[in-house]
């Protein structure tokens, strides 16, 4: 079975970090590589993904972190952000909550 999912940026900077390879955040990353896992991003997410692990100060090795990146987008689906009202319900009478988002897959 696969699963779909949006990968928390503490959860690649944890696996990044980590001297324990059997941690949960390393399982996820290993279930990526396996492909039993998709992860779903967006430009923005991946942005700060970029940003978060390119920061100095966690001390990452840069060659690690570019093939980390470059897994998501080859194992990935990368989407568009959309109001999840527009995706699976509406909501009559009422206006849609600021946090009613879905990231759905890009029609491109």
């Amino acid at each position: 079975m696969k699963y779909y999912a949006v990968i928390d940026t503490n959860v690649l900077v944890s696996s990044l970090l980590t001297k324990k390879g059997n941690s949960p955040v390393v399982k996820i990353i290993d279930a990526i590589r396996d492909s039993k896992v998709i992860p779903m991003y967006n430009d923005e997410i991946f942005a700060e993904y970029t940003e978060v692990l390119g920061r100095d100060w966690f001390g990452l090795d840069k060659g690690i972190v570019s093939e980390t990146l470059a897994m998501i987008k080859s194992r990935g689906i990368n989407c568009e952000r959309k109001p999840f009202y527009e995706v699976a319900i509406s909501r009559p009478k009422t206006e849609p909550y600021a946090s009613d988002y879905a990231t759905i897959p890009s029609q491109s």
